[in-house]
């Protein structure tokens, strides 16, 4: 996905949100590239939220 489609998205989300955009990482990647930052960024956000 186009960088650019990400924060037009983004944009357009009224929902609970948080970005991040990985740089030099191809779509769907971070998990793979970035496992730890990746659970930390997501388990922080899923934990604000999902209570």
């Amino acid at each position: 996905m186009p960088t650019k489609m990400v924060y037009q998205n983004y944009r357009a989300t009224l929902a609970p949100k948080k970005i991040w955009v990985v740089p030099e990482t191809s779509h769907a990647m971070a998990y793979y590239e970035y496992p730890k930052t990746y659970e930390q960024r997501v388990g922080t956000f899923f934990r604000s939220w999902l209570k």
